[in-house]
């Protein structure tokens, strides 16, 4: 069963940073709140931890896991490629709820993204999670914290059993201000996709980049 620490939404508690960060470190599993919702995070670098994020969810392989960071310098190490145009969307919508998909460059390791040419890039929005981050040092894989197909929880009362169950810490801020899954697009071809629209409308991204998603 996870540990729970109390952190606040508006200042973090120092000490709850610190122990999700050395946890994470260690190949742990934590749950974070984000400006969206509670997501499940770990230390993408860590096979085996990643493999225990799949299993844990029951995720399937083949979907791969987005990435948080907490600033945008750090997209350079991720990808291989970054559309100009992105500069006007990171700068509207980051840190937020919008999830970027890029080529991934050869740093990232194919069990992250599922064994596809690409990867799932989101600078998050939250005092706690921005924090976190910063504390660890690095990108983190993530993805809600539900078991795969169920509700994406807004607050830790409402993370599933199994999730409490098989991470090894949850840091409690109460409730995400967004409580939606942010919108995710897909930027690493040509042509640019719509795979999930959340607070963020499609419409809005195309007037910001004047270009039309599929």
């Amino acid at each position: 069963m996870a540990d729970i620490l109390k952190s606040g939404s508006f200042e973090p508690n120092a000490e709850a940073i610190v122990a999700a960060a050395l946890v994470l470190k260690a190949g742990g599993l934590v749950v974070i709140p984000t400006d969206t919702v509670y997501c499940l995070a770990a230390d993408m670098g860590n096979e085996q931890t990643i493999k225990r994020f799949y299993e844990l969810k029951g995720r399937i392989a083949e979907k791969g896991l987005p990435v948080l960071i907490n600033d945008i310098s750090q997209l350079t190490g991720l990808t291989a490629q970054i559309p100009p145009e992105i500069a006007i969307l990171t700068d509207f919508y980051w840190p937020g709820p919008l999830t970027l998909v890029f080529k991934k460059n050869e740093s990232v390791q194919d069990i992250v993204t599922g064994g596809l040419p690409s990867v799932a890039v989101r600078l998050p929005g939250g005092v706690n999670c921005l924090a976190i981050l910063e504390e660890f040092g690095g990108p983190l894989a993530s993805s809600s914290a539900n078991i795969s197909g169920g509700p994406a929880p807004m607050s830790a009362a409402e993370i599933d059993p199994i999730i409490l169950e098989g991470a090894d810490l949850v840091i409690d801020s109460g409730i995400c201000p967004d409580g939606i899954p942010s919108t995710i697009v897909d930027v690493s071809g040509p042509v640019w996709r719509l795979l999930r629209e959340g607070r963020i409308t499609k419409e809005a991204i195309e007037a910001a980049v004047g270009r039309v998603l599929k």
